[in-house]
C-alpha cells in the first residue's frame, strides 16, 4: 500500500511539473505600462516585459530604462529625480517644496481607464501582467499632484501583429513548341513516320523504331530520408524529472522511518 501511494505521489508530481512549464511557456512574459510625464511636454511611454508573476512599482520604473533617484520611507519609496528631472539629493527629497509651489513627482495607478493618486509609495506597489503607472512631475499637494493624460494599456503595450509568411510566386514556363508549331513556322507539313519492320515484333526496348525518339526506362529514385524534428523536444522534462525523483526519495525515506518506528 505504502509503494502505491509513493508511485501516486511520483506520477502527480511528474504531471503537475510538466502542466505549469507547458502553461508558463503558452502565456509567454507579462507585460505592463509605464507612462512618465517629465512638466516641460515630454511624454514617454514603455512597455515593459517581466517572467515574474508581479513586480515592484519602482523595479517597473526602472526596467523601463530611466535612471532613478529614490527615498525610502514607512509609506514606500519616493521618486526624488527621473532622469534628469527632480531633487538629486536623496535626503533631501522635497528639495523644491521647501516654500509655495511645492513640485514633486506624483505617483498614480490606471484603473478602470483613470488615473489614480497612490497613497503607498512605489516601492510597496505590486504590478502584474496588464496593469499601467504613472509619474507625473510638476505643482501639486499632498494627495493632488500635477495629472497625465488619459491612455490605456493597448496603447502602451499593442498586442504583437500577426506575422503574415508571404509565399513566393510560381515561377513562369516558357510556351513548349509542338511539331505542328514548328512545322507551321517552316512553311512545311512534317512528314509521316514510317514503321521498319525487321522480321520480329517490336518490343518495348525497339519502340525508337516506330516513334523516332528513344524511351529510355526510368531510373529509380532512393526514398528520401526524414529527419526528425526535435525543435519541439520538452527540454525541460530532465528538471522536473530529477524533481520527481527529489520528492519520490524523500516519501520513500519517511516510510522507511515510519515502518521502523
Amino acid at each position: 500500500m505504502r509503494r502505491f501511494l509513493v508511485a501516486v505521489i511520483f506520477a502527480v508530481a511528474v504531471t503537475s511539473a510538466l502542466s505549469l512549464s507547458e502553461r508558463a511557456a503558452a502565456a509567454g512574459p507579462n507585460r505592463a505600462g509605464i507612462v512618465v510625464s517629465f512638466g516641460d511636454g515630454r511624454v514617454d511611454s514603455v512597455c515593459v516585459d517581466f517572467d515574474e508573476l508581479e513586480i515592484s512599482g519602482a523595479e517597473l520604473l526602472r526596467r523601463a530604462g530611466f535612471p532613478v533617484v529614490a527615498a525610502g520611507g514607512s509609506a514606500g519609496a519616493a521618486m526624488c529625480m527621473i532622469d534628469d528631472v527632480g531633487c538629486a539629493d536623496p535626503n533631501d527629497c522635497w528639495c523644491q517644496c521647501h516654500g509655495a509651489g511645492c513640485r514633486y513627482w506624483a505617483y498614480y495607478t490606471l484603473e478602470g481607464g483613470a488615473w489614480r493618486y497612490s497613497a503607498i509609495g512605489s516601492s510597496q506597489r505590486k504590478a502584474r501582467d496588464g496593469d499601467v503607472d504613472g509619474w507625473a512631475w510638476g505643482v501639486g499637494s499632498v494627495g493632488a499632484g500635477a495629472k497625465l493624460d488619459p491612455t490605456t494599456f493597448d496603447e502602451i503595450c499593442p498586442p504583437p501583429a500577426p506575422t503574415a509568411s508571404a509565399s513566393a510566386p510560381a515561377p513562369t514556363l516558357p510556351p513548349t513548341a509542338t511539331l505542328e508549331t514548328a512545322s507551321e513556322v517552316a512553311g512545311a507539313t512534317a512528314p509521316p513516320l514510317t514503321t521498319v519492320t525487321v522480321g520480329h515484333t517490336p518490343t518495348p526496348s525497339s519502340t525508337a523504331l516506330s516513334t523516332g525518339r528513344p524511351t529510355q526506362s526510368p531510373t529509380p529514385v532512393a526514398p528520401a530520408t526524414k529527419e526528425k524534428d526535435i525543435s519541439g523536444f520538452p527540454w525541460q522534462l530532465p528538471a522536473f524529472a530529477i524533481m520527481a525523483v527529489g520528492l519520490l526519495g524523500t516519501a520513500l525515506a519517511l516510510s522507511m522511518r515510519r515502518s521502523r518506528g
